[in-house]
Order: structure tokens, then C-alpha cells, then sequence
């Protein structure tokens, strides 16, 4: 899927989901993201921005920059709100900004930030053309840009049986618009002055009890989020479920429970 397949309800859809987020996937990464945060070396008095921020994860980098302000970037207006209740309990200073990652790339001052993060939002801009112009808010010399992401390889099971679907449909098929690899991403941050000083995956699998549940998560989570969900008839859609849970089952599962297993890249490098 390209991202000109991304849905445009991308803010309504997280901003629905803001309270069961963490729940339903960051709970699930929590290991990945320490790893992420750690790799990036943050100190105290380093202005932090994080774009795709989501509703608590910049709290946790917060804890290693503050006394230093730190600014929220995300398009759901409920993830930012979560986002800033958490900081002001903690006492840390942090600004939301209520936009989407092309727009505060385009506006943002040069060289304005120490870190840069950016977390599982590689999939809602368009990052081939994006990420060698990642550096333009941290300083040169010093400045840290640090990425999180699913890679292409992730939920086959899921993407398997959705292929099959579309397929006996006769519709169109949609991918996942992520990287497949880390090295595609070091290779587009180095195009844009930026030296990868560390990059790995590791794969993370999320059990559940049966095909239902496991068909819900993927849009009670916010995975599935693009123009031909959004395209597909409700009616349609809404039959087709019990069958696409039945077939993970039949083909999936272990021990009557169903996995899917994600594929998670990280990246970090320098603006040289």
C-alpha cells in the first residue's frame, strides 16, 4: 500500500481509540521502546520533540531531558491531550501540536530540537520522500533523530488471509506502507546528512484467544487505518469478519489461540 492509501480519518480513528491504545499496542512494545529511548543517550536540558506522539511515550523520554520543555506532535487532538495530562502529573513541561508530521516538517525552525523521535507513525507520511529531510529540526553536529516502527514483514497471518480475500473478491489489495527493513530506512536517513549509528529488529508476538478477537484488534488498535478499509462496504465487511476470524483459526492457530507476530525496526542516528 502506498501512502496515497492512508485514510484521511487518521485523526478521527486515533482519537477514537486514545483511552485503549496503550492496552490494545504499546503495552505490547514496551521493550522495544525502552531499547529505542536508551540507543538515543537523552540528557537533562536537551529539547525533545516527538512526532506521531501519541499519548504517553514522550513522558518517558521527558524523565531522561527535563528540566528541558518538550514538544507532542500528533494529528488526534485525544493522544495529545492524554499525552499532556501525563506530563503535568509528573511536573514536566510539554507542548502539543495538534498536525501531521509532513505539515510540522515543513514549518518547523532548522536545527531547533537536540532528539527527534519518531514512533510507529512511519506508516501515515510519506516516508520515502521524507525521511532524508528528518534532520532539518535537530541541531548538526549533535543533534539525535531515533525511529520505531513495524516493518513490512509484520502480521502475516493477518496480511495473508486479507490477501486471500481480496483476491477471491476480485479487489483491489492493499500493503503495508512501512519500510521492509531497517536498511531502507538508514539508507534514506543517510541521503539526508544523517549518520546511523545504530539500528536492529526484533519480532514481538501478540497472542489472542480466538480469530474474533484477533479480527478486532486489528482495527480496535489502529493497525488497519487506509483508503480501502474505508472504501469497503460496511455491510459487506461486517459479514466477511466471522469468515476472516474462522480462516485465522483454521490456519493459525495453536492451541485454539491465534498469533500475530510483528516485525519492530529501530533506528537511530547523528546529523552530521
Amino acid at each position: 500500500m502506498s501512502v496515497t492509501q492512508v485514510s484521511s480519518s487518521i485523526p478521527h480513528i486515533y482519537d477514537a481509540i486514545a483511552e485503549q491504545y496503550d492496552d490494545h499496542w504499546t503495552r505490547h512494545v514496551q521493550t522495544q521502546h525502552a531499547r529505542l529511548t536508551a540507543d538515543l543517550e537523552l540528557r537533562s536540558g536537551e529539547r525533545l520533540v516527538d512526532i506521531a506522539a501519541g499519548a504517553g511515550v514522550t513522558v518517558e523520554m521527558l524523565r531522561h531531558t527535563h528540566p528541558a520543555p518538550g514538544v507532542a506532535v500528533d494529528p488526534s487532538s485525544a493522544m495529545l491531550e492524554k499525552a499532556r495530562q501525563r506530563a503535568a502529573r509528573e511536573g514536566f513541561a510539554l507542548t502539543g501540536l495538534c498536525t501531521t508530521a509532513q505539515e510540522f516538517l515543513r514549518d518547523c525552525d532548522e536545527q531547533s530540537f537536540d532528539v527527534l523521535s519518531l514512533r510507529f507513525g512511519l506508516a501515515y507520511v510519506d516516508w520515502e520522500r521524507d525521511l532524508p529531510t528528518l534532520a532539518k529540526p535537530v541541531r548538526k553536529g549533535s543533534g539525535r533523530i531515533g525511529l520505531l516502527t513495524n516493518l513490512a514483514t509484520s502480521a502475516p497471518q493477518a496480511l495473508r488471509t486479507y490477501h486471500a480475500f481480496m483476491d477471491e473478491l476480485g479487489m483491489e489489495k492493499a500493503w503495508p506502507p512501512v519500510p521492509r527493513d531497517t536498511a531502507q530506512i538508514a539508507s534514506l536517513l543517510e541521503a539526508g546528512g544523517v549518520e546511523v549509528v545504530s539500528q536492529w529488529s526484533e519480532r514481538v508476538r501478540i497472542w489472542f484467544d480466538n480469530g474474533m478477537l484477533a479480527a478486532d484488534w486489528l482495527t480496535q488498535s489502529g493497525y488497519i487505518a487506509s483508503k480501502a478499509l474505508d472504501e469497503f462496504p460496511p455491510e459487506l465487511l461486517a459479514m466477511l469478519k466471522p469468515v476472516f476470524a474462522k480462516k485465522l483459526e483454521d490456519d493459525y492457530a495453536v492451541d485454539g489461540r491465534v498469533p500475530f507476530d510483528f516485525d519492530i525496526g529501530g533506528v537511530v542516528g547523528v546529523r552530521r
